[in-house]
């Protein structure tokens, strides 16, 4: 075992060490150790797989899978064993570490309510959850089929749950999943909370997994399909003006990306009488995504079939959800004819202007500074631009809709300090005054990786929502003879044009964590000062400094580095929270005096962030391998 990393021998131990491992886990590691597969050992076991403040993610299958996980099962039978991968024993130690932690926050019977999506163990995974927590005394409810993200976060409040779980890896690659948790508010595990959850978690010893290694379903509460219709008919409230939608709705082609997004979609376009087809190649729960080479929105290859159809439909707009129906990808049909993908920037920025001008125009806005916009730091600068013009201010955030959750928890809170003993009021306009008077009232939020949420209903960005928002848009616009793109002009027109770009730099297994953590330590022990021939005039360091947001609250302390250069430019660096990965937020701003520059000023900015884009690639080559 001497080429085993030490960290590697040390969890392999551990595992070995577990009375009563599952045969099929102990002959793997038995086989791996004989066939002497020191480099898929260690991938297997380099770290402990880390339980973040919105979960964990993790493979379930590797390129070496072995005989015993593999079963004659096409592509296996059991997720690959190992500390640094997602399988029973993880999931099932999260379980009750999560279950003691909830012991220590309530009393009575604790209620848990499951979701899963279309992955790779995500049905085995959920049920063990569920198992265990029915089996450790609480009570268990899980959706008979899959569902998406958005419906567990608002499922959760609607039952008075005390913890939500859905099984999922959102938009990653196929040998992927996750394990992803909600608090009774609805939102993910944020803030103190979640960090005193987290270290119960990760202190449950993996002995507490044996007991509930067998799946016992008996106690287990199955939601039925009929458990739909609430959330069906919160997503059909959020409407803003039906019957304009229903005068001016526009023809769509969805496709679900072989995940949840048609469960909902399906009957929920139907509802409000629009003509929606789906993608039928994509419109199964596939786990392999056959049709695509990535499952996710993001990318506009993953929009080509349901670009194609479009075509030949003449659709007005083409939405693409990615497999657990959180994130929405939205194209629109140009005067030519042609389809434009818009970047999560856009899509942002204009539904933040329809919202503030659609609830100005129905009264709803009576305070403009008890009202809020919510984004991330990283997501559209525009959006900001367009609130500080009205009025109303803009709350940032860091990366993560979980810290969006908890902003709406805490004006919750606000309200009903301010109104107990009475309950809020249930009519949407009177309940948004009621914001407006006692705490804030929330207009939108949004991330620049696709996701949006129209109201605080729930808790959690959602697909569902969100497209019938932009169906909303297009349907305001048409009534106006306008299009998406002549809205899009005019709001640079007002506010000059943005323009943004993002780097993804991937790093796999033990090596990568390490060159990550690099870049981040060398971004504080030699910050830079010149970037592509610009002058760094200010870099805020998130992780070692304190800054307040909007609502005058302490950001919480994470390696996250906005910097600002001498050319009005600016960008941000984070390491991802569920991939190995670095990212480079690039930020150009560039005035505009009529709409005949646009095009060039457009040209320039994307030329400026191409110059800057090269020259970070450079700086962080340089930084992994050591200046």
């Amino acid at each position: 075992m001497e080429t085993l990393l030490p960290q590697a021998k040390k969890n392999l131990e551990s595992y070995l060490a577990i009375p009563q491992l599952p045969q099929w886990a102990l002959k793997s590691i038995e086989w791996l150790l004989q066939e002497n597969a020191f480099e898929a050992l260690n991938e297997r076991f380099y770290c402990q797989l880390p339980f973040g403040t919105a979960g964990m993610r993790g493979h379930t299958l590797l390129p070496l899978m072995t005989p015993y996980e593999l079963e004659e099962s096409s592509p296996a039978a059991h997720a690959a064993i190992g500390s640094a991968t997602l399988n029973d024993l993880e999931i099932i130690r999260a379980t009750v570490g999560l279950y003691c932690y909830s012991q220590q926050q309530n009393q009575g019977l604790l209620k848990l309510v499951i979701a899963y999506d279309s992955r790779y163990f995500s049905k085995h995974f959920a049920e063990l959850t569920a198992s265990t927590w029915s089996q450790l005394g609480g009570h268990a409810a899980l959706f008979r089929g899959s569902r998406s993200t958005p419906q567990l976060s608002f499922m959760v409040r609607h039952a008075s749950a005390h913890v939500g779980v859905v099984i999922t890896a959102s938009h990653n690659p196929p040998h992927d999943n996750g394990y992803k948790v909600y608090f009774k508010d609805g939102g993910q595990m944020a803030g103190p909370n979640a960090q005193a959850a987290i270290a119960v978690i990760r202190a449950t010893p993996l002995e507490a997994v044996v007991p509930y290694l067998d799946k016992r379903m008996a106690k287990v509460e199955t939601l039925e399909n009929d458990s739909d219709a609430p959330y069906l008919a919160m997503l059909q409230a959020g409407i803003l003006d039906p019957q304009r939608l229903s005068a001016y709705s526009p023809r769509v082609v969805y496709t679900p990306l072989h995940g949840t997004g048609d469960w909902i979609a399906a009957p929920l376009f139907s509802a409000v009488g629009m003509a929606a087809h789906c993608v039928e190649s994509q419109k199964y729960p596939d786990p392999q995504f056959p049709t695509v080479s990535s499952p996710n929105p993001e990318d506009p290859k993953a929009l080509t079939l349901a670009l194609a159809q479009a075509q030949k439909e003449a659709a007005d707009l083409v939405f693409a959800f990615d497999p657990d129906a959180d994130r929405m990808g939205v194209a629109v049909r140009e005067k030519d004819g042609s389809y434009r993908c818009l970047s999560g920037h856009t899509t942002a920025a204009l539904l933040c202007a329809f919202r503030i001008q659609s609830l100005q125009r129905l009264g709803w806005i009576t305070r403009k500074d008890r009202c809020v916009v919510i984004k991330s730091f990283v997501t559209a600068p525009l959006m900001a631009a367009i609130a500080h013009d009205q009025g109303i201010p803009c709350v940032e955030t860091l990366t993560g809709f979980k810290w969006i959750g908890l902003k709406l928890k805490y004006y919750e809170e606000l309200l009903l300090e301010k109104i107990a003993p009475a309950a809020p009021p249930t009519e949407r306009k009177a309940y948004a005054q009621a914001m407006q008077a006692h705490s804030r009232f929330y207009l939108f939020g949004g991330e620049e990786s696709y996701g949006y949420l129209i109201s605080d209903t729930l808790r959690d960005k959602d697909a569902h929502s969100a497209a019938l928002a932009f169906c909303e848009l297009f349907s305001w616009l048409k009534e106006q003879k306008k299009s998406v793109t002549d809205f899009e002009t005019q709001l640079y027109l007002r506010y000059g044009y943005f323009h943004q770009r993002l780097i993804n730099l991937s790093y796999d297994g033990s090596t990568g964590s390490k060159n990550i953590q690099k870049i981040i330590a060398s971004y504080r022990s030699q910050p830079p000062e010149k970037i592509a021939n610009e002058r760094v005039i200010e870099i805020k360091d998130f992780g070692e400094n304190t800054y307040l947001d909007a609502d005058n609250i302490p950001i919480p302390k994470e390696d996250f580095f906005m910097v600002y250069l001498e050319n009005g430019y600016h960008f941000a660096l984070r390491a991802s929270g569920t991939e190995a990965k670095i990212k480079y937020y690039l930020f150009g701003h560039e005035p505009v005096s009529s709409a005949n520059q646009l095009e060039t000023t457009r040209l320039k900015a994307k030329g400026r962030l191409k110059g800057l884009e090269e020259a970070l690639v450079r700086d962080a080559r340089m930084r992994c391998e050591g200046f």
